[in-house]
This record gives structure tokens, sequence and C-alpha cells, in this order.
């Protein structure tokens, strides 16, 4: 009898041991996967915030393309109505020549203020025109190239964090997986016992 009481106060203890193994690793196992599930809404978040910063790149590259190519056609448009102030201004010396030629005072006067008003229109377009074409190439650095580039290393940035949190969803997924097992095991132990303790119950009873 004293080793029957012996064995049963031994298996409550295994029996207590093993439930408490197995709510443990039970909440282990919660925990894994709330883990999990973390990581996993971090590289949902990290994978749209790299498609947006790709997308910030691709609009700032595609500004400085239209503000490179604006500054190039009115740089072009200014030097061409350069052109045609410097034509008038030719025009307008070789009527001054002629005029001072023949003494024609009215001729030289309206020429020569013609002259001067288109060589000055001239020198300003070709100078604007000028201008708006060397500043082209570094405005689409500055506006476009330089931009993209902040927003391309962003992305790379978040392509980084989502693999990291596509290593920690794996690790996350493997204790779970893990805990799962232990706490079976320590179920099956639970259950062994009980039954072991069901059979000694039932071969005391039959004894009496």
């Amino acid at each position: 009898m004293t080793q029957a009481i012996s064995r049963t106060a031994g298996s409550s203890f295994d029996a207590e041991f093993a439930e408490l193994v197995m709510r443990n690793e039970t909440t282990q196992s919660e925990s894994a996967r709330q883990q999990r599930d973390a990581a996993r809404a971090t590289v949902v978040r990290e994978a749209q915030l790299q498609v947006d910063a790709l997308h910030d790149a691709a609009t700032a590259t595609r500004t400085g393309a239209f503000v490179s190519a604006g500054l190039t056609i009115g740089g072009s448009a200014i030097e061409v109505g350069g052109a045609f102030a410097q034509y008038g201004a030719d025009m307008a010396s070789a009527q001054l020549k002629a005029a001072e030629l023949s003494g024609d005072t009215t001729t030289i006067l309206r020429a020569g203020a013609k002259y001067a008003r288109d060589n000055r229109l001239s020198t300003i377009c070709r100078t604007a025109g000028d201008g708006a074409l060397k500043l082209a190439a570094p405005m689409q650095a500055l506006v476009g190239d330089s931009v993209a580039s902040d927003h391309q290393a962003e992305a790379k940035r978040r392509e980084t964090l989502a693999e990291q949190a596509k290593w920690q969803t794996d690790d996350a997924a493997a204790a779970a997986d893990k805990a799962d097992k232990r706490a079976d095991k320590a179920l099956d132990v639970l259950q062994g016992i009980q039954q072991e303790n069901n059979s000694s119950a039932r071969s005391i009873i039959g004894r009496i």
C-alpha cells in the first residue's frame, strides 16, 4: 500500500511538471506567433514603402527631365529670337551706312535707333538663351538626379528592412513550431501519466 501511495505521489508530481511545461511551451508558441505576425506585417509595410520610394525616384527623374527640357527649349527659343533681332540690327546698320553716305538725316536717326534697339535685344537674347542652355544639365542633376538618388537610397533601406523582417518571420515561425512540438511531447507525457494513474486506480479498486 505504501508503494502504491509513493507511486501515486510521484506520478502527481510528474503530471504537474508536464502540465507546467506544456503551459510554458504553449505561451512561448503564442508569443512566437505574435512575433511572426508582426514581422509579416513589417515585411508588407516595408515593401510598400519601398515601392513608394521607387515611385518618388521615378517622379523626381521625370521632373528633372522636364525642367532640363524646358530650359533647353526655352533657351533655344530665346536664341532664335536673338538671331532675328540681330538680323534686324544688321539691316538697320546697312540702312544707317547708306543714309550717312546720302546725308539723309531722317533715315540716319530712324536707322540708328532701330540698330541700337535690335542690337541691344539681340545681346540680351543671346545671353539669356546661353544661360538657360547652360543651366539645363545642372538643374536636371539638382532637381531630378540628386532627389531620385535619395529616394533610391531610401528604397534600398526599405528593402533591407523588409529582408530583416523576413528573417524574423522565419525565426519566429521556427520557434513556434519547436514550442508546439515540445508542448505536444509534454501533453503526451501528461496523458501517459494519467493513463498510468487510471490503471493503478483500477488495480487498487480491484484488490479491495
